[in-house]
């Protein structure tokens, strides 16, 4: 059997605090993201977000979206069609 090979990455918690009306601060959103970096190069190739969604739900979606269109554009394709950009 095969090892999946793994990127070295670097994890970064983004913390957004919610303000009410009031100017009160009544709580926050939290996404974790990761960034996976080309061992040769050194340059980020692929990033991932996790937030408080239902899996399958709405945000997970877009997450995975927000993603995988930042990924292709590191790599140097077009985020919605994954074709390889002229430069």
């Amino acid at each position: 059997m095969k090892t999946a090979r793994r990127l070295p990455s670097q994890n970064f918690k983004l913390r957004h605090e919610v303000v009410d009306f009031n100017g009160q601060v009544s709580g926050h959103h939290v996404i974790h993201m990761t960034v996976a970096y080309c061992p040769e190069s050194g340059h980020p190739v692929e990033v991932s977000f996790v937030g408080r969604g239902k899996v399958g739900g709405g945000m997970d979606a877009l997450l995975q979206d927000l993603g995988i269109w930042t990924s292709r554009a590191l790599q140097g394709r077009d985020p919605v069609t994954g074709q390889e950009v002229d430069a």
